[in-house]
């Protein structure tokens, strides 16, 4: 079984049922009117609880989205490929068949839980561990992992990670060593389920989990953070950050919150509400309605694609951020719980993707298609080409947009546990318990 500590940072991907603790505060009605609880903080002391109004969510269908383009393509940056979660890789698939160009032993106690990578490294992300490799396997760093998220970032050559309850780490993706560190929102039982940059801006996001004690205490608050970079990198005499231009954060009243950045956008979901704000959390649109999210990720438009339970049976909802909601697709629990939040390709077909199951949605929500994998999933994404690539068992497989299945390559006896990652060198990227894989195509 995994650490406890990554089942939290990752969330429970449950599509018929949640393993989530039940929200202990939701939004609230004041005076007739539908709000959440926000408290908005510029600095370090002024801050001042507000009611937000919800707008409520109305149908409407919408315009048809252009396809979207590849934007980082020397970089898969975070765990789902991006902050929006969203699951595009941002390369092509070019061949059929693959084979093992090399491999390495991960030496760890413990499963890997995800694989970034930019042009040159690759970093494996355990439970509590990082560890650094080149493009051909070599070692090269290993450092500690607090609970949260890993963020790599590839333009300046580093990574975060954060390593207690209120510290981040930036890091040199070229040796691992720390350049600096800076103070993040702390609040008791905190993991960090986020972390992105958005042009000069970092965003942090906290929630709250339950502490497990004689007396335990209820989770009841999320906190998102930004900290804006100044023109230059300056650091203390402790390795302290001290650059900062500004920095505010946001408290939300619910510790059941799902976010993602998409562009120049800060999304979240907590029970009854999705709220999208500015990178520095200035509140842009709250939409209203009777749901409980478990999972979402966005495109970039600013469209979330939220995985909800309305109170029956569980639906897939898109949704605007003028709250109009463009498809509700109810779904069937027999499909299991899903492996990614809703994956969204660069045309815009969704495919949802649980542990047994692949199902390929149009733009508009109607399924296209659904699929029986041969293996248990352990992830997937998809390419700039609109292949949908799953890790199923020993297998890495592929989906055209008809759902005609094709076997990448098979690793026998030895079962993947991460989803694919394909590199801008055309190269495929998974592990399984203890051996890191790269793939290559095969001569013809």
């Amino acid at each position: 079984m995994r650490a406890l500590a990554a089942v939290f940072v990752l969330g429970a991907l449950a599509w018929g049922q949640t393993t989530r603790p039940a929200p202990q505060v939701r939004t609230a009605d004041k005076g007739g009117r539908k709000v959440v609880e926000i408290e908005h903080q510029e600095g370090l002391y002024r801050g001042e609880k507000t009611p937000l109004p919800l707008t409520p969510l109305r149908d409407a269908s919408r315009t048809k989205p252009a396809p979207a383009t590849v934007s980082m393509p020397e970089t898969f940056a975070a765990h789902f490929a991006n902050p929006a979660l969203n699951s595009r890789l941002p390369a092509s698939l070019s061949d059929r068949k693959w084979s093992v160009a090399w491999k390495v032993s991960l030496e760890e106690h413990e499963s890997p839980l995800s694989i970034l990578r930019s042009a040159d490294r690759i970093l494996v992300r355990f439970a509590n561990s990082f560890r650094l490799y080149d493009s051909v396997g070599k070692p090269v760093a290993r450092g500690p992992v607090g609970a949260g998220a890993v963020y790599l970032d590839g333009p300046p050559g580093l990574f975060y990670v954060t390593t207690s309850v209120d510290t981040l780490e930036a890091r040199r993706l070229s040796d691992g060593g720390v350049v600096f560190q800076t103070s993040i929102a702390a609040a008791p039982s905190l993991v960090y389920p986020l972390i992105a940059r958005a042009a000069n801006r970092l965003i942090i996001v906290g929630t709250q989990i339950q502490q497990f004690s004689h007396t335990p205490e209820p989770a009841v608050e999320s906190v998102l953070q930004f900290k804006e970079f100044g023109g230059s990198l300056s650091v203390d005499d402790t390795g302290m950050l001290s650059s900062l231009a500004r920095g505010g954060l946001l408290r939300v009243n619910s510790a059941d919150l799902f976010s993602a950045v998409s562009g120049n956008a800060v999304h979240f979901a907590v029970p009854d509400a999705l709220v999208a704000t500015t990178t520095d959390l200035q509140v842009q649109s709250a939409c209203g309605g009777k749901f409980h999210t478990k999972l979402m990720s966005a495109d970039e438009a600013g469209n979330r694609y939220l995985l909800v339970d309305p109170g029956g049976r569980p639906a897939l909802w898109g949704i605007t951020s003028d709250c109009t909601r463009f498809f509700n697709v109810p779904l069937e629990p027999r499909y299991g719980s899903l492996v990614a939040p809703p994956v969204i390709g660069y045309d815009h077909l969704i495919y949802l993707v649980s542990g047994s199951w692949v199902l390929s949605l149009s733009p508009e929500g109607k399924i296209l298609w659904e699929r029986e994998l041969p293996a248990q999933a352990a992830g997937t994404g998809v390419t700039s080409d609109h292949w949908l690539m799953v890790t199923a068992g020993d297998a890495v497989l592929e989906f055209a947009r008809d759902g005609t299945r094709f076997e990448l390559a098979r690793l026998p006896g030895d079962a993947l546990v991460t989803y694919p990652v394909l590199t801008a060198a055309n190269r495929i990227l998974a592990a399984s318990a203890h051996t890191l894989y790269c793939l290559q195509p095969s001569a013809q």
